[in-house]
């Protein structure tokens, strides 16, 4: 929205009810495509063990370990699935993806501290390891990892494990711990920025990034990396924002 208001700022005044009303409607969806559908989904697949007293916790742990993984296995297809279908039917969209790669090649030539011209920056590559979507797997990583000790969670509080396979009790669980999951994908981002980027550790922990981000950070047109160049300018406080034309650059 405040995009927006920038790129058109003679649009007209805002409307705060059909704004509020569009992005609660948006998290409702949110909330049911990548948080309830996942949790019917493992209910499902892999239904709930039995209520024997001696084997509730055991197997509790372990069903909310394979729940997990399935809740995991399934927002990820969603999310690539949901990706791929609005890159193909909107051109609009796929144009936003190909700014997102001109925007990681500036950055990537701007970190290696080259000269920020069109013709230095194309050859840098369209993966960045603190992008937003590498950010997005890593909160799906960790909503993995905390989901898996919801019966000890349910145990804690209301002293019974079988609450956490529960499907509202779960997706209540799930939206109490995104902040928390949230800060600790971002902090992971974070942490990526410290390593040696041609590390074997670095490759390791960035290699889901690197495929979702073949799919949101597609090859730039030159005119876009201009784009992109004058936006970093802007951005980081570098005089003369107009990029510098290279010949091969000329129409």
């Amino acid at each position: 929205m405040f995009s927006g208001e920038v790129a058109d700022p003679d649009s007209g005044p805002r409307n705060p009810f059909i704004e509020n009303t569009m992005m609660i409607g948006s998290l409702i969806i949110a909330l049911i495509f990548f948080k309830y559908v996942p949790i019917l989904v493992a209910k499902g697949t892999l239904g709930v063990p039995p209520a024997e007293a001696e084997r509730a916790g055991i197997e509790l742990l372990n069903a909310s370990m394979a729940w997990s993984a399935v809740e995991g296995l399934v927002k990820i297809i969603l999310i690539i699935g949901y990706m791929l279908t609005i890159r193909a039917i909107f051109r609009e969209i796929r144009r936003v993806f190909q700014y997102h790669g001109a925007e990681h090649k500036t950055i990537n030539a701007y970190e290696a501290g080259v000269p920020l011209t069109v013709n230095d920056i194309e050859a840098y590559p369209t993966f960045h390891p603190r992008c937003g979507t590498s950010f997005m797997f890593a909160v799906i990583l960790f909503s993995l990892l905390f989901a898996m000790m919801f019966p000890l969670i349910t145990w804690w509080i209301a002293g019974d494990p079988r609450l956490a396979l529960k499907i509202w009790v779960r997706l209540i669980l799930h939206i109490i711990f995104l902040p928390i999951i949230s800060a600790f994908g971002y902090e992971f981002i974070r942490l990526t920025a410290r390593l040696n980027p041609n590390g074997l550790v670095m490759r390791f922990l960035t290699w889901p990034g690197r495929f979702f981000q073949k799919i949101t950070a597609l090859e730039p047109e030159r005119d876009m990396l201009e784009v992109a160049l004058v936006s970093m300018r802007h951005a980081m406080g570098i005089e003369n924002p107009e990029p510098e034309k290279d010949i091969s650059s000329a129409p």
